[in-house]
């Protein structure tokens, strides 16, 4: 995809997942989340996220919340730009609110 490096890039609705120069990687080491170990087949570094959620309506949040929420504790780098943060993420994110939304713009 050009000259930047993209390891993953998804488009849902309004949401925006970036994952820049964070190649999946293999190694001898698992990589384990917070709280008892699980094993992945192929353990993976920690990708940078940007969670882009522009929008008023809290039900459109709702949906990418547990998946966020997952990404966080597993160890992602997320951030995520909303009105709305997440509740039950374990580890730190950074959070950006938006004062204005599409919807008062």
């Amino acid at each position: 995809m050009g000259p930047l490096k993209m390891s993953a890039l998804v488009f849902v609705g309004t949401l925006v997942i970036l994952s820049l120069n964070t190649p999946v990687i293999r190694s001898s080491e698992p990589t384990y989340s917070e709280g008892p170990p699980t094993r992945h087949p192929f353990p993976i570094k920690p990708s940078n996220i940007l969670a882009f959620l522009p929008t008023e309506a809290k039900s459109h949040f709702f949906g990418f919340k547990p998946l966020l929420e997952a990404l966080v504790n597993r160890g992602h780098n997320v951030t995520l730009v909303s009105p709305f943060s997440l509740d039950r993420a374990k580890l730190p994110y950074r959070y950006v609110k938006v004062e204005k939304t599409l919807k008062g713009i």
